[in-house]
């Protein structure tokens, strides 16, 4: 069976479209070597990808390590500070309860910023983003603590020690 084309046009196009197609300058070979190239750059930019993420990762957990431990030095010198007062043998017994408090509080928030630093200094690139956002929660959670007993200091004392207007 025969069959008719009605549009010669129609058949005049895919004829050449066939031809175009097949009469290719380019051996399989040369294909295949422009494949490999491409697939080469592709693999390449995957690498640089991951370098800039280590990169990045790195960068982040240096920050955050450094802030938290500059936080628990805060908290050192304020707790040796308190354990200096309590040493005293002629403290009231009202200031000694309340530095013994204000020592309580500070060993809480010290142990609880090592706990974190601990976790930033042996997370992953798989643990980061999970451990990064912990971190950032008890370094805010604790310098608004820090915050807080600045003031009730400064309203003790009727000075701004910590030249923040309250």
């Amino acid at each position: 069976m025969i069959m008719k084309f009605q549009n010669p046009i129609l058949f005049a196009v895919l004829a050449s479209g066939l031809l175009l197609a097949s009469c290719s300058s380019e051996t399989a070979a040369d294909q295949n070597d422009k494949m490999n190239s491409k697939m080469d750059n592709v693999n390449q930019k995957i690498e640089d990808t991951k370098t800039d993420a280590s990169a990045n990762f790195e960068k982040d957990r240096k920050d955050i390590a450094s802030d938290l431990t500059s936080v628990r030095d805060n908290i050192n010198a304020k707790l040796k500070d308190t354990n200096d007062e309590l040493a005293k043998k002629d403290l009231k017994s009202s200031e000694r309860t309340k530095d013994e408090n204000l020592k309580a509080e500070l060993e809480k928030e010290q142990t609880s910023v090592n706990d974190e630093l601990d976790k930033v200094n042996n997370a992953t690139a798989s643990t980061w983003d999970d451990v990064k956002a912990g971190a950032q929660k008890v370094a805010a959670d604790t310098k608004t603590w820090w915050g807080g007993l600045k003031d009730e200091v400064d309203k003790k004392t009727d000075s701004d020690n910590d030249n923040d207007g309250h």
